[in-house]
């Protein structure tokens, strides 16, 4: 019998990926159509588990299959080199061709760097792929890309990565190159019979937010958007019925509980089950009898604290420029206290906070839009409010309590 371990933070895969049967079928049928994907779900929402399944379901096709974290990645030269590493991966379909074609990659890469002997900061000009310094390094990273056969390549955190260029000298050039490099080796051209390259990009920060915010949406409208959120009421049981199944996790919750969870979460992320999971099964183990629901409002509390939780507010400062990191703070800060706020009071509250007034709209607008797409807020009757009860109490205990 698998066993579903009780995991808080990494990545599942195997018998640790629970549900999502649908998803992955849709997301599976929309690259075999010829398309290629970004998927824009919030932060614990299990987007790196989801695309690592399909890319176990690619591998089951024939299909290479290229994973490429670039969240450690501050510029365009490591973006390549997580990129040549990722290929570099799976030694099982690296053939003496490919192998030539990535040292000729990597041979570019340390040319590029000996001419702007930076390590692997750039200089602080734009960053552009058709330049005499990267012509070298473009058509050697064309000819692995141009030759992968069938293959579904997911780029993951590459939003992180334009956060964090957007930041540096000239960033917003050098964010349009990049993209727009990307971009042109999804424009080929393909006959109905020749092999294919698949695309998907996902993140914790939400790529349309940061492509919005520099006028960059062309760049990545080729990609259609696949949207994966919560857990539906009966895969979130069913999460935590396989985790009371393995007996190494110590702890069976009744399905009294189990309703009870479900219930107070609302909006059942896998992150957020195996959360409380945890601080039921500490409970328990610290009283030394079976928890109830009883606990639960002191599991639920634990749960709030948890330093986990702590990405939601650390990932504004990536997302947003300073001006806009504070405003979205002074939102959250608010709706963590009451029930709920209409469009018209949170443009008033950012007018309060020093808004120009002819700005003001179109600056609660994004905000509205950008902390909706990751998962902090929900439009209900006019009224914004947090997404997730759990995520409003964590927000309150750590920034007005």
């Amino acid at each position: 019998m698998s066993k579903t371990k009780n995991a808080l933070g990494p990545p599942v895969v195997g018998s640790d990926f629970i549900g999502r049967k649908l998803e992955l079928e849709q997301a599976f049928h929309t690259l075999l159509l010829g398309n290629h994907l970004r998927i824009p779900a919030p932060r614990r929402v299990g987007k790196t588990s989801f695309t690592k399944a399909l890319l176990a379901l690619a591998k089951k096709q024939g299909w290479k299959a290229i994973y490429v974290n670039v969240e450690q990645t501050t510029t365009e030269i490591g973006f390549v080199k997580a990129l040549l590493a990722a290929f570099e991966d799976d030694k099982s379909w690296l053939t003496k061709q490919f192998n030539g074609f990535i040292k000729g990659a990597k041979d570019a890469v340390s040319n590029l760097e000996m001419k702007f002997p930076l390590g692997d900061e750039l200089p602080e000009v734009s960053f552009k792929w058709s330049s005499p310094h990267n012509t070298d390094l473009s058509q050697k990273l064309g000819d692995i890309l141009k030759n992968l056969g069938d293959c579904l390549i997911v780029i993951d955190e590459l939003p992180w990565l334009l956060a964090r260029l957007e930041k540096q000298p000239n960033g917003n050039d050098r964010i349009a190159e990049l993209l727009h490099w990307l971009r042109s080796f999804r424009q080929t051209k393909e006959k109905a019979d020749a092999p294919f390259t698949r695309y998907i990009f996902c993140g914790s920060i939400s790529f349309e937010s940061v492509t919005e915010r520099l006028n960059l949406t062309k760049a990545i409208a080729d990609c259609d958007t696949f949207e994966l959120g919560a857990y539906p009421r009966q895969e979130a049981e069913d999460c935590l019925v396989a985790l009371s199944n393995n007996p190494d996790n110590r702890f069976v919750m009744s399905a009294e509980l189990r309703a009870a969870v479900i219930d107070y979460l609302q909006w059942p992320l896998p992150y957020f089950l195996q959360l409380l999971f945890s601080r039921l099964k500490a409970i328990q183990e610290q009283n030394g009898k079976p928890a109830t629901i009883a606990d639960l409002p002191k599991a639920i509390e634990k749960a709030s604290e948890h330093s986990n939780l702590n990405t939601w507010f650390e990932r504004l400062n990536e997302q947003y420029k300073p001006s806009d990191e504070r405003l979205a703070k002074i939102i959250l800060d608010q709706l963590c206290q009451i029930e709920g706020r209409s469009r018209n009071q949170l443009e008033r509250l950012l007018i309060k906070n020093q808004v120009p007034v002819e700005d003001a709209k179109d600056r609660t607008a994004y905000l509205i839009r950008s902390l909706s797409r990751d998962g902090y807020l929900m439009e209900t009757e006019g009224q914004y409010t947090f997404r997730s009860p759990l995520l409003k109490k964590y927000w309150y205990n750590n920034r007005i309590k």
